[in-house]
């Protein structure tokens, strides 16, 4: 609910981190496609806010990366390419080495109870999946106990501009993992092809990053975040590009309809 003001009205502030959240909701929901036009009448009115806050909701999320804002064109999710994606891997990848590197130097004892907590719940969740692997549930939880890790770690490396930057690269990927996904079925890439044996293999890798914070140690920190966030790197890679390919064939008229209609 909104803060209201001192003379009981919801605020300016309270309407612009309304749609703001809306919107922000909306795309990483994956019901706003990169690309999507965001027309400011229609977001008012889902919003249930006026345009005033609108246009300042999407100039913070223009900040976070995630809008597109143009001259005469107006706003539009961000679409991602294949070359941007990259670059942006290649900056996470070093990103989140030296923050794994950092959090070593840097821990506290919260620090490392909050690493070893979310490391055992993934523990007990790659077991129990063991057991039910095709469980929704599970699986989400698994991925919200990685996120929790990842953060942690984060944390721990004490550094707000850094962590500020690793989150606004995660939202990036997001937007390519739900584009990819929309992909024709059968044509698809997973960016994590999700079996038992990943599933330990990543699990592994979390080990090795928790110890070795635990351990200040951090050079063997940032080699064992540097082998975990690789193997995902080069897979969403991998992905974005069959998916940009897929796009470019599908774009261009089979050569025999073509002629067929300039005869």
């Amino acid at each position: 609910m909104s803060e209201p003001d001192n003379e009981g009205f919801p605020t300016e502030n309270a309407h612009t981190q309304r749609a703001y959240e809306f919107i922000r909701q909306k795309i990483l929901g994956g019901a706003y496609s990169p690309g999507y036009r965001l027309k400011t009448l229609v977001l008012a009115k889902e919003s249930g806010v006026s345009r005033t806050p609108v246009r300042e909701a999407l100039r913070q999320l223009q900040s976070e990366g995630l809008v597109d804002i143009l001259p005469r064109l107006g706003a539009s999710v961000r679409a991602v390419n294949f070359a941007q994606f990259k670059e942006m891997c290649e900056v996470r990848l070093a990103l989140e080495s030296f923050s794994a590197e950092q959090a070593a130097r840097n821990r506290e004892p919260e620090d490392i109870i909050d690493l070893e907590e979310a490391y055992r719940e993934m523990e007990k969740l790659v077991a129990a999946l063991e057991q039910v692997s095709d469980s929704e549930k599970l699986l989400q939880e698994l991925v919200a106990q990685d996120i929790r890790f990842h953060l942690a770690v984060l944390k721990a490396a004490g550094n707000s501009l850094l962590k500020a930057e690793v989150l606004r690269l995660h939202l990036f990927s997001r937007l390519v993992r739900l584009d990819v996904g929309k992909m024709p079925e059968g044509s698809r890439d997973q960016i994590v092809v999700d079996t038992p044996e990943r599933r330990r293999w990543v699990l592994s890798c979390h080990h090795k990053i928790f110890l070795a914070i635990q351990k200040g140690e951090p050079e063997a920190a940032g080699r064992a975040m540097h082998e975990h966030l690789r193997d995902i790197i080069d897979r969403g890679v991998m992905a974005m590009a069959r998916a940009q390919k897929r796009r470019e064939e599908r774009a261009v008229p089979h050569s025999g309809a073509f002629y067929a209609t300039n005869n």
